[in-house]
Order: C-alpha cells, then structure tokens, then sequence
C-alpha cells in the first residue's frame, strides 16, 4: 500500500507542480492581496493613533491659563498634538480649517467656578471632529481627566476647610502621563497579519487541487483504471489527501518565507511556524475533502469549496481581526484561521515555539473532526 501511495502522489505532485495555476492561486495571488491590503490599511496598525487637539482659553482667568498649559504639556506624549487657539477663536472653523479632531474649550466663568463663588459645576466644552470619532474620543477622555482632577481638589479642599486642615491649592497642572502597551506583545505588524490571513484562506483553495481530483478522474475515467489496478482502494484516497497536504504546505511555506523576506515579517520561531502551517494545511484538507465527498462533479465542488474558503476567512479573521467573546467568538473559534492567525500572534513575542501548542491542538481537533467523515465519504466514491 505505501509503494502505491507513493508512486500515486509522485505523479499527481508533478503534475501539479507543473501547473502555473497552483502557483498563481495558491501563491501569487495571496500575496499581491497581501501586499494591496497592507498599502491600504497599514496605518491601522502601523506606529501610532495620533491626535490633534486645540485648546481655547476663553475665561482669560489665572485659573483658566494654568489648565491652558496643563493641557498644552500634553503636546508631544503618545502622538497628542495639542496648539493654543486665540481668544475668541471659532472651534468649528478652526476644525475646517486646520482639521483639528476636537477643540477643547475653557468656557467663561471657569476660574469663579473652580474657586468655589460661581456655584456651579466646573465643566470644559468640546467640540468634536465628526469625522475623526476615535481621535476625538481620546480629547474628551483628556477633558474628562482634567475635570475629574479638578473636583477631586475642590473636594479635598471642602473637606479641609470643614475639619480645619489647610489643603494645597487646586493643581491645574498635567497630571496625565500616555504611554501605549500591548498586553502580550505586539504581535504581528499589519503587513504581516495579512499575509497571514491571506496564506490561510488560499490554503484552502490549494488544497483542492488534491482531493478534488478525484471527482475529475472519475469524470475522466482514470478512477476505473486505478481501481482496476492490484492496489488497495485506500491507497488513493490516502494518495490524494497526501498530495493535498503537500500542496497546501509547500504554497504557504513559500509565502511565510516571501514574507519574511520581502515584507519583513517577524514570525518567530520557523519550528512553531512550521507546527502552524501543518496543522492548518491539515485542517484544510479534511475539511475539503468532505465537499469532495459530497459533491457530484468537480465544477459542482470546487463551488462549494470556494464559499467555504471565503466564508470561513471572514468568520475566522482572515480579512479583519474578529472579537473573541460572545456567539462571534465561538464561531470563530471553530475555524483554522483563527488559531492560526493566533498562534502567530503568540510565536511573534515568545521566546519559545511551544506556545503554539495550544493552538496547534486546537486544529488538530478540527482536523479529526472532519477528518473521520471526510474519509469515510471519499471511500464511498471508489466506484467505477
């Protein structure tokens, strides 16, 4: 049975590594994707969120001037971008003109307010940018703490005052330090992640070249002289999904490695990314061998193959990074890509390939899962 196997997934490899369409499909393609999303989305996730706030001190009190230069020695931190507008100053046109994300704005009667004899709350206006709603989310985060730290010192300052206690003044200065942490690790850049995501979904469209194959030689009538021939009937199905596997690892390993090389992917480990790829090229094949299974023709089930490549991507994370909790997470935690995407995620920042391992296992159970009926169904067509 081995010989058979052996001489049945030499011919079938040579065929199709002969065959410019497994190259344009399973390698080409993915990554010129790659490289297209990478231009258009890579300030996503390249270096950092920057944000460009102005401050306008209408009160023109002392109070007023220290929260002025508190806020402008937020200037430079973290990619904030902070400039002093004039009195007077219209936020909505300075945002026109200049594209601010927000304007904050030190409103008349602050500094009575925060002095304890205008009666009201003390309060900051801010004028948004509609058009930059994370950037302008961060500025009113920046307001907020300001004003938090404000009424803290009016508080302490009350309490004291009952009890007593002389208290330091209100502090108006920045007490707001920004910095940015990846809790785990940066992971993957954003060129590298798509790439990643890309390998994976056009693994299961080279994986099709395997066991689809199968459909075709039984239209072609090649299948009856196989099965005419002394070899065991598993020997074929075990020869086409050997293909299949091989296949799908040589066309994503030439992509990690073009990855690395052309776009300066950081994989980690290439032990750990060799354990990934495995498993997902696995998971690939047992999962396409089931459309294989059930399938009439060929065209019918490279069709079906396709939208469960797609469709699986999508849910996975192929194209976008998916949220991990509630019904999206479960779903996508039975796809390959996600462990994938995220395995890689974890071998990036690790000092060790085993922490893969989890993953890897994870994709060995879908593997199984599908593998089973997958065999099963694919036995089922040895028919003349």
């Amino acid at each position: 049975m081995i010989s058979a196997v052996r001489t049945i997934t030499a011919k079938d490899l040579k065929e199709r590594l002969r065959d410019k369409s497994f190259f344009l499909l399973g390698v080409l393609t993915p990554l010129v994707l790659a490289f297209v999303l990478d231009l258009v989305m890579g300030d996503l996730g390249e270096g950092q969120l920057e944000v460009d706030i102005a401050v306008v001190d209408v009160d023109q009190s002392e109070m007023s001037g220290q929260l002025q230069q508190g806020i402008l020695a937020l200037d430079g931190q973290g990619g904030i971008e902070v400039t002093a507008l004039e009195t007077g100053a219209d936020p909505e046109a300075a945002i026109d003109a200049d594209g601010h994300d927000a304007v904050i704005i030190i409103p008349e009667g602050f500094g009575p307010s925060v002095a304890g004899q205008g009666g009201g709350a003390t309060q900051l206006d801010l004028i948004e940018n509609p058009d930059r709603p994370v950037q302008a989310g961060v500025a009113e985060s920046i307001a907020d703490g300001f004003v938090t730290n404000i009424e803290r010192s009016r508080l302490l300052a009350g309490a004291g005052g009952q009890l007593g206690v002389e208290t330091p003044p209100v502090a108006l200065e920045s007490s707001i330090e920004v910095t940015r942490e990846w809790p785990g690790g940066e992971g993957l850049d954003t060129g590298a992640r798509m790439l990643a995501g890309m390998a994976v979904m056009f693994v299961f469209f080279t994986v099709q070249f395997g066991v689809t194959t199968l459909l075709s030689e039984k239209e072609t009538g090649t299948l009856t002289r196989l099965l005419a021939a002394p070899i065991p009937r598993d020997a074929i199905t075990a020869a086409k999904g050997t293909v299949s596997f091989l296949l799908g690892v040589i066309a994503t390993m030439i992509l990690m490695v073009t990855g690395a090389l052309l776009m300066g992917a950081e994989w980690g480990s290439w032990l750990g990314v060799s354990v990934l790829v495995g498993c997902a090229v696995l998971t690939a094949v047992a999962l396409m061998a089931i459309v294989a299974g059930i399938a009439k023709t060929s065209e019918g089930a490279s069709a079906a193959q396709a939208i469960i490549a797609v469709g699986l991507a999508m849910l996975g994370g192929s194209w976008f990074p998916v949220s991990g909790e509630g019904a999206m997470g479960v779903l996508a935690r039975m796809t390959p890509h996600y462990w994938f995407i995220n395995g890689l995620e974890d071998l990036t920042d690790a000092t060790t390939w085993t922490v893969v391992g989890g993953p890897a296992a994870a994709m060995v159970i879908i593997a199984v899962v599908a593998g089973v009926p997958a065999a099963i169904l694919l036995r089922g067509r040895l028919r003349p």
